[in-house]
């Protein structure tokens, strides 16, 4: 038997709220409201650990360069308190680490300049300008993210107000 032509099954919606099915109502979920904090978070980034006393300013998707041979999918986020780097549940799970650093001891931010590489070796994250984390002791912590011309005056601007408290 030969098919000339598709014919999309019908599809209907049944609306379940306020249905009584073997006595018990079926009622739609309250909608939580979205938080920044939720953004992207959860189901391929899990959420750090967050202190109650800390809450998450900013949040972005980034890869953190864990070695000169390794670069880490994650979220960078901005708290109160700390800068934090949560990697990916894929990363994580092949040796990819979390990073955090309190604003303390962030001494600046800048922009690390792009750089020679090697084609085809995975190394192709040094052809762009990445996020430069400079801290107190002289640690250097490198990150590729987008949209580097607004990210790197919004974490001086985070880093100088916290040094002003």
């Amino acid at each position: 038997m030969a098919f000339d032509s598709w014919v999309e099954p019908e599809v209907h919606s049944v609306p379940t709220a306020g249905i009584s099915i073997q006595g018990r109502e079926c009622v739609a979920p309250a909608a939580a409201a979205p938080s920044r904090y939720s953004a992207g978070m959860g189901w391929w980034v899990p959420k750090p650990a967050i202190a109650a006393s800390e809450d998450v300013l900013w949040t972005r998707g980034a890869n953190r360069e864990q070695s000169p041979l390794r670069y880490t999918g994650g979220r960078l986020l901005l708290t109160s308190n700390r800068l934090i780097f949560q990697p990916n549940r894929l990363d994580a799970l092949t040796r990819g680490l979390p990073w955090s650093a309190d604003l303390a001891s962030v001494a600046k931010v800048g922009v690390e300049p792009r750089g020679p590489t090697v084609p085809f070796l995975g190394l192709t994250a040094r052809y762009r300008n990445r996020l430069r984390v400079e801290l107190q002791d002289g640690q250097v912590e490198v990150f590729v993210i987008n949209h580097l011309a607004t990210v790197v005056p919004l974490l001086t601007a985070a880093l100088n107000e916290h040094r002003q408290h």
